[in-house]
């Protein structure tokens, strides 16, 4: 699953990669963690379930985290219009760590102009399944994060 996780990442880096209009859907039987202890058990790839809307503007957005076994991840940020297409992309890091109710992640968006970095704070909810709860200067939310063993950006 690592070299999995690690090729995704790289395609990030890579200027001809396709990046879809929308997220991946989720999957239909859970794949991902039973259990989060460890920041290694976040490994893979996570994306966000559709239909989420910005703090700032309210327009359509959808977001994916891939983490290496350290918790270290690479990010992929997309705002769509309202008709779903691609508008603006943010691709930037992120560090996982974990506290006694789940695991901390702190994005690291300084390379993308008019983004507001944040903090989510994240629980199992099921297996292959995390709630979040997202605070930066814009706002706060909740969302969901599901994994995806297969995930092919």
């Amino acid at each position: 699953m690592l070299a999995q996780a690690d090729d995704t990442l790289e395609s990030f880096g890579n200027s001809g990669s396709k990046i879809p209009d929308k997220p991946a859907p989720p999957p239909k039987s859970s794949t991902g963690p039973s259990s989060i202890t460890n920041v290694s058990d976040l490994q893979g790839c996570w994306t966000s379930a559709k239909g989420g809307t910005t703090l700032w503007t309210g327009a359509p957005h959808y977001f994916r985290y891939c983490f290496n076994k350290s918790g270290r991840a690479k990010s992929l940020s997309v705002l769509l219009d309202n008709r779903g297409k691609k508008v603006k992309e943010c691709r930037s890091g992120a560090d996982a760590k974990m506290d006694e109710k789940g695991f901390i992640l702190t994005e690291d968006i300084g390379n993308c102009p008019g983004w507001n970095p944040g903090v989510f704070n994240c629980k199992l909810r099921s297996p292959g399944t995390v709630n979040c709860n997202y605070k930066s200067a814009g706002g706060q939310s909740s969302f969901v994060m599901y994994y995806n063993a297969d995930l092919n950006p």
